[in-house]
C-alpha cells in the first residue's frame, strides 16, 4: 500500500481537529479571559476556580473520560446522530484548551485594563462592552495568535495520542496516530510504516511552534510569565 499517500491523506484529520479544537479554545476561553480580567472581582474567582480545576486533572485521561461518555451519550440520545468521533475528539480537545487560553488571555486583560487608552474611554463616558471590543480586544488577538498556533500543535499531538490508543475517528479514514498503532508490531520487517507517520507529525507540530515562537518574538508576548 502507498504509505505515503496515506501519510498525506492522514494529515487532513489531526489539522482539521486542532483547527476546529483552537477555536473553540480561543472562543470559550478567550471570552472567559477577557471577562475575568477586565472586571475582576468575584467573576475573576469564580473563572479561575473552573481553570485551575481544569488544569488539575490529567489532560489525556480527561479526553479519554470525555470521548468514552460522548460515545454513551450518542447512544441514549438517538438526535445526536451528527456527533461522529471526529466532532467528538474536536469538542474534547476544544475543552482542554478553554483553562490555558483563558488564563493566558486574562493576564493580557489585567494589563492592558490599566493602560492610557482604555482609561481615556473610561473617562470619555464608554460603556464596558464598548471598551472590550474596540480597545482590547484588538490589542489582545496578536497574543491570542501566538498563543493559538503553540496549542495548535499541542492539539495535533494530542489527537495522535488518542488515535494511537485506539480512540480515533472511524475506520477506514487513516491519522497519523493510527498509522504509527498499525505498524509498531512491524519495525523489524517494515519500520518505515510508523517512523514515517511520526516523522510527518513530529514536523508538523515542530512548524506550529516555531511559527508560535515567531509570532511572540514579533509582538513582544512573554507567555513564559504567565
Amino acid at each position: 500500500k502507498d504509505l505515503f499517500a496515506k501519510c498525506i491523506y492522514g494529515a487532513r484529520t489531526p489539522l482539521m481537529i486542532g483547527v476546529g479544537a483552537t477555536v473553540i479554545g480561543l472562543l470559550v476561553g478567550g471570552t472567559l479571559g477577557v471577562v475575568a480580567g477586565y472586571y475582576r472581582k468575584w467573576v475573576d474567582r469564580v473563572v479561575m476556580i473552573v481553570t485551575d480545576c481544569l488544569l488539575a486533572l490529567p489532560a489525556l485521561l480527561l479526553a479519554m473520560l470525555l470521548v468514552f461518555r460522548l460515545d454513551d451519550i450518542k447512544e441514549q440520545y438517538t438526535w445526536l446522530g451528527w456527533l461522529t468521533r471526529r466532532w467528538q475528539i474536536t469538542l474534547t480537545l476544544g475543552m482542554l484548551a478553554i483553562a490555558p487560553l483563558a488564563r493566558i488571555v486574562r493576564a493580557q486583560t489585567l494589563s492592558l485594563r490599566e493602560r492610557e487608552f482604555v482609561l481615556a474611554a473610561r473617562s470619555l463616558g464608554a460603556k464596558n462592552g464598548r471598551i472590550i471590543v474596540r480597545e482590547i480586544l484588538p490589542n489582545l488577538i496578536p497574543s491570542m495568535m501566538t498563543v493559538a498556533m503553540t496549542g495548535l500543535g499541542i492539539l495535533i499531538a494530542a489527537e495522535g495520542a488518542l488515535a494511537f490508543l485506539g480512540l480515533s475517528v472511524e475506520i477506514p479514514t487513516p491519522t497519523w496516530g493510527r498509522l504509527i498503532d498499525d505498524n509498531r508490531g512491524r519495525m523489524d520487517e517494515a519500520w518505515w510504516g510508523a517512523i514515517f507517520p511520526a516523522v510527518m507529525l513530529f514536523l508538523t507540530v515542530l512548524s506550529f511552534n516555531l511559527i508560535g515562537d515567531r509570532l511572540a518574538r514579533r509582538f513582544d508576548i512573554r507567555e513564559a510569565g504567565v
